[in-house]
């Protein structure tokens, strides 16, 4: 029902940004966590990276258990968090439980790499 009240407005960052806030005051994460998974893909096929790596922090100070939906995002995320700014922590959740997550992936390499230059031992490997 979200996706489609979404995709009658054009499905723009504005609206997503809006009902990701409004879901937030559910009391139910899951809601909000799912739309933000969808809001996170859409930002970063738009190359929005700041702004993905805000709804990513955001979303994690709410709900410490959220996670991007795919491997490439949550690299992504990963990789833009670990740059700096003061969420190097964010790279470090999103990487400590990758290979769990996504086992297997063509990404792991990578992950597992990043996950060394930031001196944590990511788990599943």
């Amino acid at each position: 029902m979200l996706q489609g009240w979404l995709a009658t407005r054009g499905s723009s960052i504005e609206n997503y940004r809006w009902l990701c806030d409004r879901l937030a005051r559910w009391g139910d994460a899951r809601y909000a966590n799912r739309m933000t998974e969808e809001y996170l893909e859409r930002l970063l096929a738009l190359r929005e990276d700041g702004q993905a790596l805000d709804a990513a922090v955001h979303r994690l100070g709410e709900d410490p258990a959220f996670r991007p939906k795919t491997a490439a995002s949550t690299l992504r995320i990963a990789e833009l968090a670990a740059r700096g700014g003061g969420v190097r922590r964010v790279a470090r959740i999103l990487l400590e439980d990758y290979g769990r997550r996504f086992a297997g992936d063509p990404r792991a390499a990578a992950a597992q790499a990043l996950a060394r230059q930031l001196g944590i031992e990511p788990s599943g490997q």
